[in-house]
């Protein structure tokens, strides 16, 4: 692919210059215009050929790696979301309430866009975007989550055994981050790594439960944290990436988490990279 490109370079450039006002060779590539119209650009990466009528334009490399701004919508994390925490929180009777279920307990990030402003030649980038975060933490055992409750209240049901139970929580954040490139000009070989902050309010949640058929799902703040922030890092080679949120707050409100210090984790897959 490469002799075919110089071959064709060399093609080009020897049917204009009999005819040719204009040759600039630079770091970028070569540049011919003449009389009639007629440009050819020849440079590093891929080829591109336009013909205008009068005109024809001939470009190797993809234009939009040369763009200082570039954005990009509806992008797309898969991932499973885990609770932490250096406390026991067992019940007398020996059931852990924040017990989940990892497999079941799912993350879904929908970046609604992202945006790449270049900072040093590429290589080093500025990340920003605007995206819905879905929560959904699946509990192993037969708890709820008390509604309408001054503190994170939990209920166990004994002897039930519930087909789900789940917790669903819903924020809207802004994540901004550092993007690093190793190959700037060639995404399929380049290694990167983006490493920042994200924040944002919580939009909604509800506790859904299903036993013996019947499903019933409850409305509540549950006293979840009303604003979640903290570090988000993507790591990857070509289009396979990985994602880690950790955040730097607790799942419940300070003033209303029952004792209950519970930081939320999620890892998994970018499905559409930027």
């Amino acid at each position: 692919m490469k002799y075919l490109m110089i071959s064709l370079s060399i093609l080009l450039s020897t049917a204009l210059l009999a005819q040719t006002d204009t040759v600039h060779v630079g770091k970028d590539g070569i540049y011919i215009n003449d009389n009639d119209g007629t440009v050819v650009r020849i440079g590093k990466g891929g080829i591109q050929v336009f013909d205008h009528g009068d005109s024809i334009n001939v470009r190797i490399g993809d234009p939009d790696l040369n763009k200082n701004v570039r954005t990009r919508w509806v992008l797309m994390d898969l991932g499973t979301d885990v609770l932490l925490s250096d406390d026991d929180y067992t019940l007398e009777n020996g059931i852990d309430p924040f017990e989940i279920n990892a497999w079941k307990s799912t993350n879904v990030n929908l970046h609604l866009f992202q945006q790449r402003i270049n900072l040093i030649n590429h290589a080093v980038n500025l990340k920003w975007g605007l995206t819905f975060h879905f929560h959904k933490y699946m509990f192993d055992n037969p708890v709820t989550l008390d509604a309408d409750s001054p503190q994170a209240t939990f209920t166990y049901h004994e002897g039930v055994n519930f087909k789900k139970n789940r917790l669903s929580a819903t924020y809207l954040t802004m994540p901004v981050m550092f993007n690093f490139e190793t190959k700037p000009r060639k995404k399929n070989r380049s290694f990167h790594i983006n490493v920042g902050a994200y924040g944002g309010p919580r939009l909604g949640a509800n506790f859904k439960t299903k036993l013996d058929g019947n499903k019933d799902k409850v409305k509540d703040d549950f006293n979840l944290a009303k604003w979640r922030y903290g570090l988000r890092t993507e790591i990857g080679f070509s289009g396979i990436n990985l994602y880690a949120t950790l955040a730097l707050n607790e799942l419940f409100q300070e003033n209303k988490n029952n004792g209950y210090k519970v930081t939320p984790l999620s890892v998994g897959f970018v499905l559409i990279p930027f």
